[in-house]
């Protein structure tokens, strides 16, 4: 079964899939919010699924910590260097932690890995605070960190989990700013919320990102976003990218299978353009 981390990442690349396909279908419909907001969405999906990798210490390298694979959360710390196998080349990651301050300090040197991670270099710590039987809170920091094709300059982020049972609930705040991928400069403001229950499945995301890219402030929301191992995302499930300088706006409304429609409305005159464009899921 696909860990639950690596489907969010399936997930918001499902995102960045569609505004490419957004761009290419529809050139000249937008002035750049879909491009911008899809080079932005990469990043942050980037960031969310790489902070989850810190929680793990199932000794796979899996994306989905062991407090999430049922009962109560409970930890002895984070992962040593050796709990991340599936990063390669061996001996890319080092490891040091501060039992008294619960931070451990990693150092990644030109890592690659599964789940799209095809380059990350530089140093991240992470502070643990055990709050109750039931609930987990990360603190993360890193300066000057390459991930994949995008440089985060500053990163501050936290992951609050909670558990109920087998039910769990990740809120996630984070801060950073650096340049995409693509070249473009960004500073954003990520909070999700992220829930799904262990040994199933499927997740389910909410929330919304807020900042600049490239100069343009825009607002990318995830709203009722869910979605099953293999399957396409639910139907009614939305993105919408909205440029908050002009009011430009890419709305994409999942179908229920393997199509969406996008939406692209001009905030200068109300003007909507329509497409559907098919989903490479289901399978």
């Amino acid at each position: 079964m696909m860990r639950s981390s690596a489907l969010v990442l399936a997930t918001l690349s499902t995102i960045s899939m569609l505004g490419c396909a957004a761009r290419h279908q529809q050139s000249g419909s937008d002035d750049g919010t879909a491009a911008a907001g899809d080079d932005a969405a990469q990043v942050e999906s980037d960031t969310e699924s790489f902070g989850s990798m810190f929680a793990a210490s199932d000794g796979n390298g899996g994306l989905a910590p062991s407090s999430f694979s049922g009962g109560d959360l409970s930890t002895e710390g984070l992962p040593s260097a050796n709990n991340f196998p599936n990063l390669s080349p061996a001996g890319c990651v080092t490891e040091t932690q501060d039992a008294a301050t619960q931070t451990n300090t990693y150092v990644f040197a030109n890592c690659t890995g599964p789940w799209g991670f095809v380059h990350l270099k530089g140093t991240v710590s992470v502070q643990w605070q055990i709050v109750s039987a039931t609930e987990l809170k990360l603190t993360y920091a890193a300066t000057n960190f390459e991930i994949n094709k995008a440089t985060i300059a500053q990163w501050n982020a936290t992951a609050d989990i909670t558990a109920s049972g087998n039910d769990r609930d990740m809120a996630w705040h984070g801060q950073f700013n650096g340049t995409t991928g693509g070249g473009r400069a960004f500073s954003r403001v990520n909070d999700k919320d992220i829930k799904w229950t262990a040994g199933e499945g499927c997740i389910s995301i909410d929330g919304q990102s807020t900042g600049s890219v490239t100069g343009k402030n825009l607002t990318t929301k995830v709203i009722a976003y869910k979605r099953c191992v293999a399957e396409c995302p639910e139907a009614n499930s939305e993105i919408d990218i909205h440029n908050d300088d002009n009011g430009n706006d890419v709305d994409v409304t999942f179908q229920g299978g393997a199509k969406a429609d996008i939406t692209f409305t001009n905030g200068s005159n109300g003007n909507t353009v329509s497409l559907d464009i098919p989903l490479a899921c289901g399978s």
